[in-house]
Formats: structure tokens, C-alpha cells, sequence
């Protein structure tokens, strides 16, 4: 089964902290990164935890079908002292309420510290790192910066996906300088394939179904204390599934809501990020706990409250029209 491309397509337009064990994060210099995809049988349960987007039809595959993935995207909390939180994307986040406290202060210092408490967007994948010891797969943290850029050569007709992952894939050298800005701190590019060694069979059977991994789900910190969950996981993860996809009329009654979308989903806006640096983005989405998600220029995300952000205005064409 190959990937499909044009859901990932569609995730370069909205992209444009160690966990300890398996989980790797990108470190300063010069990184092989060979990446896998994973095989993933659809549930309802991944469309409650936002695995897939039913507003999006690029984005919406059915109940009961058999996807080929590359990543799972996860919004983290990094607070000081701390290891990351998964945050679960709506009003109950312990963590999104204390950040938008701080963030609506008069104080410029717990504006600062609210926005830095913010969650921000991560990518995680099955990956190869060259080099490293053990020789084994990881689970490896991308900003996303990173798989943006990723994905541009996943969208690009002159490179064929099914030759730039697996055993017989090529290599992503990513270079990493946490001295740079964050729009400079990475470079990512693609290693020619007669230098990306051949890597052997036994790695598959390593391969991890992110989408199926607790570590990964809302509510999850790397304490190992889990807040509870905004949604409840209709199976378990080793229960079996049916093969019989759910009808199609069936299953989309399933995702019927009276949520309308917001006026502001789409808009151009202009923010200050963590450096008071003016950024410009698009609202992506309307949280239910009423924080805007913006992706910037650099593919980041960000959770912003009304007042943080100016609408960028544009002026409509106008017609001319001579007059007799």
C-alpha cells in the first residue's frame, strides 16, 4: 500500500524534548535520518483524537480502511522543570487555561512565560538515525519546520515516496543550530541515493503504529501520571478490529455536529512570537476553549487568543467602469 500523497500534500500547505527509550529528539549538527512509514487500520477513535480531520476530505479516509502513514502529529506543553505534556486540544487542558491567564496579564513577564507554556506542534516518526548505538528505529521528534520541508519532497512529482522511505530509501540530512533564529535553526536536504546504504530487513519488524501508541494520546507527560483523556478510546489497542468497514452514509452520521465554522478560520494574521518578533500566519482552526490555531510562514504552530492577534486586511478588486 504506498502513501497517499495528496493527504500529505495537503499537510505541506497547513505546515507552509527527549522522552526517554525509543523516543529521539534532533540534536546540534549533522543527522542521517532515514524514515518509515506504518501501516494504520482506520477507527472512529482516530478521527475523536484528531488522528484524521473529517471536515477535510484529503484528510478523511473511511472507517475500517488500511492507510500508509508517515507521521503523527502531537501539540505539546513544555513548562520548566518539567517533561513535555501531550495537550488535548480543548478546554479542558489544565495547561492551555494557565497559559491564557498569563498570556491576558498586564504583566509582559507572564505574557512571556504564557506563550512559551503555549502548546506548539510536533511530528513524530519511525526513524533510522545513522550512527547511532543501538543500530535500531526510533521514534524521532520533527519540528514542524522540519517535516514541512520534508513533505516538500514528498509533494514533488520528480521524487517517487515509495523510494525515499524504508529499507531502500534515501537518507534527510538535517542540520541543526540552536544558536540561529528559529526560522534558521534547521536545514533539511535530501542525501543522493547511491550514499544511502541499503539497511537491513530485521528493522521492520520495529515499525511502530503511532497512532496507536498511549505515550502519544491526550493528557499523556512523560512523568508517567496521565490527566484524563478529553475522549474515550473505543478499543483497546491490541483489541481486534473488523475488517467490514462501516457504510459510508453510516459513518458520516457519526461525525454530524451543529460546530460551524468560524469567520476567522483562513484569515491572514499578524502576531508577536516568543521574541516579540512580528509574525504572519493563517488561523487553522477555532479551539472549543475559544484559543485560534495559527500556522506561521515556517509551518510552526501557535495557539493565540483574539486580542493576540490583527486581522491583515485586503482590499477587494474593483471593477473599473468608463462612464458615458
Amino acid at each position: 500500500m504506498g502513501l497517499n500523497v495528496d493527504r500529505y500534500r495537503h499537510k505541506q500547505e497547513r505546515l507552509n524534548t527527549p522522552r526517554g527509550g525509543r523516543f529521539y529528539k534532533m540534536q546540534n549538527g549533522v543527522t542521517h535520518l532515514r524514515l518509515f512509514t506504518f501501516d494504520h487500520k482506520v477507527t472512529k477513535g482516530d478521527y475523536d483524537r484528531g488522528n484524521y480531520n473529517k471536515n477535510v476530505p484529503a484528510l478523511a479516509p473511511k472507517i475500517g480502511s488500511k492507510e500508509t502513514e508517515l507521521d503523527r502529529e502531537v501539540w505539546l506543553h513544555f513548562r520548566e522543570g518539567e517533561g513535555p505534556i501531550n495537550c488535548p486540544r480543548d478546554s479542558s487542558c489544565v495547561h492551555c487555561q494557565q497559559s491564557n491567564q498569563l498570556r491576558s496579564s498586564n504583566s509582559k513577564a507572564d505574557q512571556q512565560v504564557g506563550k512559551k507554556m503555549s502548546a506548539r506542534l510536533q511530528h513524530y516518526i519511525n526513524a533510522f538515525v545513522e550512527g547511532a548505538d543501538p543500530a535500531d528505529l526510533v521514534i524521532a521528534t520533527l519540528p514542524s519546520s522540519v517535516f514541512a520541508e520534508i513533505l516538500g519532497y514528498v509533494a514533488n512529482p520528480e521524487y517517487d515516496p515509495d523510494e525515499l522511505f524504508g529499507l531502500e530509501g534515501r537518507d534527510f540530512i538535517i542540520t541543526r543550530d540552536s544558536n540561529k533564529t528559529p526560522d534558521k535553526m534547521y536545514q533539511v536536504q535530501l542525501r543522493d541515493a547511491k550514499r544511502s546504504a541499503k539497511l537491513p530487513k530485521a528493522l521492520l519488524e520495529n515499525i511502530v503504529d503511532l497512532y496507536d501508541m498511549t505515550e502519544l494520546n491526550a493528557g499523556w507527560s512523560s512523568s508517567g501520571a496521565e490527566e484524563p483523556a478529553t475522549v474515550e478510546d473505543p478499543l483497546p489497542a491490541s483489541a481486534e478490529i473488523e475488517d467490514e468497514p462501516i457504510p459510508e452514509d453510516e459513518a458520516a452520521e457519526q461525525f454530524k455536529d451543529d460546530d460551524q465554522e468560524d469567520a476567522l478560520i483562513g484569515k491572514v494574521v499578524t502576531f508577536k512570537d516568543d521574541d516579540e518578533k512580528e509574525t504572519t500566519g493563517k488561523i487553522v482552526k477555532l479551539d472549543s476553549d475559544g484559543a485560534y490555531e495559527v500556522h506561521d510562514e515556517n509551518g510552526e504552530g501557535w495557539l493565540l487568543d483574539r486580542g493576540e492577534f490583527e486581522i491583515v486586511e485586503t482590499q477587494k478588486k474593483r471593477t473599473r467602469r468608463k462612464v458615458k
